[in-house]
C-alpha cells in the first residue's frame, strides 16, 4: 500500500501484529454508523463496501478496483485520529474481509510509525488529484455525448438546446396544435 511504502522491515514487523482480521459474512450489514466513536482503523482486503451518509451513498470503496493503484483501500482512521464521531456509516456490499487496528493498537502503531499523519494526507491528496481527474473526465465524456445528440437532433430538425429561437418557435408550435 501506498500508505506504508518505504517503511523499513523492521517497523513493518512492528506494526503487523497489532492488526487483527476482521470478516463481515453478509451484504448490508453495518461497519459503524454515523456518529459511533471511532474505535478501529480498517484496511478492506476483500470485498465492497459504501460510506453512506443519511440515505446517501458517497462512494463505493471496491478492494479490487480497477483504479486503486495505492493499494487497499482504508476507512476509519479519521475519527481515531480526531477523537470525534463517525462522519459516515460504512455498510457492507458483499462479504468483506478487513485488517483492523483497534484503538489501543492504534496509539502503538502511531508511535511506529511517526509520521503516519502526513503519509495519510499525501495518499488523500493523491486520491483527492485522481478523483477531480475522473470527474473532469466524466464531464468531458458527457460534454462529448451532448455535442452527438444535439448535432443528430439538429441534423433531424428537431430543436436544440443549442438554438433557444427554434425551441421557443417549437413550443409555440405545439401550443397552437
Amino acid at each position: 500500500m501506498a500508505l506504508f511504502k518505504g517503511l523499513p522491515p523492521k517497523v513493518v514487523r512492528a506494526i503487523t501484529p497489532l492488526f487483527t482480521l476482521e470478516e463481515h459474512g453478509t451484504a448490508n450489514s453495518s461497519i459503524f454508523e454515523e456518529g459511533d466513536g471511532g474505535d478501529k482503523f480498517y484496511i478492506l482486503l476483500h470485498g465492497q463496501v459504501a460510506v453512506v451518509k443519511g440515505d446517501l451513498t458517497l462512494e463505493v470503496l471496491d478492494s479490487h478496483a480497477q483504479d486503486v493503484h495505492d493499494g487497499h483501500p482504508f476507512f476509519g482512521e479519521m475519527a481515531l485520529l480526531d477523537s470525534a464521531p463517525r462522519m459516515a456509516a460504512i455498510r457492507t456490499r458483499t462479504p468483506c474481509k478487513m485488517l483492523v487496528l483497534n484503538k489501543p493498537q492504534f496509539g502503538r502503531f502511531l508511535s511506529v510509525v511517526s509520521d503516519f499523519k502526513q503519509r495519510l494526507r499525501r495518499t488523500k491528496e493523491l486520491r483527492q488529484t485522481e478523483s477531480e481527474l475522473n470527474v473532469q473526465n466524466r464531464t468531458e465524456n458527457y460534454s462529448l455525448d451532448a455535442h452527438r445528440v444535439l448535432d443528430e437532433d439538429e441534423q433531424e430538425g428537431f430543436p436544440t438546446l443549442a438554438d433557444p429561437f427554434r425551441v421557443r418557435a417549437a413550443s409555440a408550435a405545439a401550443r397552437n396544435r
